[in-house]
């Protein structure tokens, strides 16, 4: 890890002037350049200073580095090109860096063991009869060096200018990391992937059982033909002379078998344009092991007038995440 924040400046404003902002450069070359700069008798590690660095978003590649965007907007906030920080580039690591990004949930746990003190108004952590910091104590000194904390004998004090924001920080809910977050996203969509086929077979099953067959292998998915369609499958009332789509289904899939899903604006729109045609079927109890479901679909007509009527469901209030404490028939 580095040891100063500040040594990102010798880093930043040399690859910047080297390179103009928008070219590239040989890595052994900019730690060249950076070994030519003491700066208050230090001379760091310029390896580390570059992996930082490039772990916050502020320079790209390996061999041959470029400076990003967000690293062209820290070197601005330095207009006079000091190597301390300036206090606005100060305020900008504490946002991306240490609330939305990568010491986040260090800093979360390091706050957990602070309590609000009703004498000064701000967060402390008293080094005699606090609770043991938990965490990355690395963290602690970069926030000291950010202006965010301050030392002192008895302990740690949050600068009062940060006291409520850190308040509301460590009371979010726990967050993902984008690695995480790809991975629920790609598991959202394994999910509803399975439920499309499984409403896909209740479908020509129903059809199949009301006596028409034609009709049954007609039903089709709208994934793969019309994105936006707002809804996922396209089927039969029943009977159908022209063979001309007539219930237009949304499908909605979950693990909780209990009815519980979200739709967008798009989906919304739709319903409203497509009124008694429209369905939501919704598949609870997914087993992605089996792909199965132990129960029925929850088969809803005409969402924007059900979901108003029946009572045992409850929206949010723009109406967008819906609620039931029910489930399907069992299979």
């Amino acid at each position: 890890m580095i040891e100063h924040l500040a040594e990102l400046n010798r880093v930043m404003l040399l690859l910047h002037s080297l390179t103009g902002g928008n070219r590239a450069i040989r890595r052994s070359a900019l730690i060249r350049e950076c070994r030519g700069i003491a700066f208050e008798g230090r001379m760091p590690d310029h390896e580390v200073s570059i992996v930082y660095a490039t772990d916050i978003g502020f320079i790209q590649g390996k061999a041959t580095l470029r400076i990003t965007e967000a690293g062209r907007s820290f070197v601005g906030l330095n207009p006079e090109q000091d190597y301390d920080l300036s206090a606005s580039q100060k305020r900008l690591l504490f946002r991306t860096c240490f609330l939305d990004g990568i010491h986040g949930r260090r800093v979360k746990e390091i706050l957990k063991c602070f309590e609000l003190s009703p004498t000064t108004g701000t967060l402390e952590w008293s080094s005699t009869d606090g609770t043991p910091l938990e965490g990355s104590l690395d963290v602690v000194e970069y926030l000291v060096q950010l202006g965010t904390v301050r030392k002192h004998a008895l302990g740690l004090t949050v600068n009062k200018q940060y006291a409520s924001t850190l308040a509301s920080f460590v009371n979010e809910p726990k967050g993902f990391t984008e690695e995480e977050l790809l991975l629920r996203l790609a598991e959202k969509k394994r999910l509803g992937r399975i439920a499309e086929g499984l409403a896909l077979e209740h479908e020509r099953a129903r059809l199949q059982h009301l006596g028409f067959s034609v009709e049954s292998e007609c039903v089709r998915i709208m994934g793969h033909l019309k994105t936006n369609a707002g809804y996922d499958i396209e089927s039969f009332d029943g009977d159908s002379h022209n063979m001309s789509y007539d219930r237009f289904i949304e499908v909605k899939g979950s693990g909780d078998p209990q009815l519980r899903f979200f739709w967008s604006q798009n989906e919304v729109k739709v319903a409203e344009e497509l009124g008694e045609r429209y369905w939501i079927y919704y598949i609870g109890g997914i087993d992605k092991k089996t792909g199965k479901s132990a129960y029925k679909p929850i088969m809803i007509q005409n969402p924007i007038r059900a979901l108003n009527n029946d009572v045992r469901i409850t929206q949010t209030a723009n109406g967008f995440a819906v609620h039931g404490k029910f489930r399907g028939e069992p299979v």
